[in-house]
């Protein structure tokens, strides 16, 4: 059963945890809402720049590329921009560019329209489109296949999970949780317990020392077999071979079929090729990574990760602005058609929903 935990209320410390209930199955943990930003703080009046200071570069240039990009653009989505010759540079660009967005978002809210400027291009319009990770936490728990290791009849189930592992960990980049991101909110519990043990049950203490030393001894020995690239290279012969004999070898199955699809399709892509630092909401100085919500944990369900739920989403609770996947349209030519690829991205997450569920059902 996929574990959820609702947090109506976030602790600052990781406290004595609540008692254990069930919980409705869901395909993958929920962490808290973005906090909401204040708009009249991001308010910034236009400066008062006169023509020859010299500081904005190369006026002309400017203006004719992203003249050049703003009528490529409004040429592919039939806009019919109001011509701005009065004001001068860069009033000009500010005000045509707000009017052509405002254009825009009247008929297509899904995408966001920027000035790109980067190595190549110092003033180009250019549209945004982004992968909505809805604001889960992709933790994908490996103690399920640790304790495949102990069966010897699920051999063949453990070399099939141990090939999907080796994909995500090899060629998708998803850290793993004892160097990272995690690997810091887990110390960080196991401190905050170690430090005062008297102030905590007795037995839900030990259960937590008892499962961070197994963290810790498991989780390091399971991460040498996922590095290794012989797992990666028995996938396909693992998949085609396989033969189920029961429910969860039938859903093994299924799974690592999808995801040696996704492999064999984007045999070298990488979770964070598609990622865009700052290229949304540039002035918030703090964002949540994707290495922070997309990781492999431990496991899913006990005390330790009541706790990290309660730690991660204390974290993130405070930040507005998250780093999530995004394809890049750019108007630096004519564009024929809209063209925003985010289909790996979206096999990609949908490969770890069914995922969770599978880890969490073994």
């Amino acid at each position: 059963m996929a574990y959820t935990q609702q947090h109506s209320t976030i602790c600052r410390k990781p406290g004595q945890a609540r008692q254990r209930r069930r919980h409705q199955k869901r395909q993958l943990t929920e962490r808290t809402s973005c906090a909401p930003a204040n708009g009249f703080l991001k308010h910034a009046f236009a400066p008062v720049i006169g023509r020859d200071l010299g500081i904005l570069g190369k006026s002309k240039e400017i203006e004719m590329e992203f003249y050049n990009s703003l009528h490529n653009f409004a040429a592919l989505y039939g806009l019919k921009l109001p011509r701005i010759s009065s004001l001068s540079y860069p009033f000009n660009i500010a005000q045509s560019f707000e009017k052509a967005k405002q254009l825009f978002e009247q008929k297509n809210k899904s995408l966001d329209v920027i000035i790109l400027k980067d190595n190549t291009h110092k003033s180009c319009v250019a549209t945004v489109k982004t992968y909505n990770t809805g604001c889960c936490l992709y933790y994908m728990p490996v103690k399920p296949l640790s304790s495949l290791f102990k069966q010897r009849n699920k051999r063949k189930q453990r070399n099939m999970l141990l090939s999907v592992f080796a994909y995500l960990y090899q060629v998708a980049g998803m850290p793993y949780f004892i160097d990272g991101f995690l690997e810091g909110e887990y110390e960080h519990i196991y401190d905050w317990y170690s430090q005062d043990p008297d102030e905590y049950d007795q037995k839900e203490y030990t259960e937590m020392l008892q499962d961070y030393r197994a963290m810790n001894f498991f989780g390091k020995k399971l991460l040498k077999s996922i590095r290794h690239k012989y797992h990666l290279q028995q996938f396909e012969n693992r998949v085609t071979n396989f033969k189920p004999a029961t429910k969860n070898d039938t859903e093994i199955l299924r799974v690592s079929t999808m995801v040696l699809n996704l492999y064999k399709q984007y045999p070298s892509r990488n979770l964070f090729d598609s990622l865009h630092c700052r290229l949304l909401d540039p002035e918030e100085e703090d964002r949540i990574m994707p290495d922070q919500y997309v990781s492999f944990s431990w496991k899913s369900e006990g005390l330790i990760f009541e706790q990290l739920l309660e730690s991660v989403n204390c974290s993130f609770q405070e930040i507005a602005c998250t780093e999530e996947p995004k394809a890049i349209q750019i108007f630096d030519r004519p564009q024929a058609v809209e063209k925003h690829d985010l289909d790996f991205e979206q096999c990609f997450f949908d490969c770890l929903d069914h995922l969770a569920d599978l880890l969490n059902d073994l």
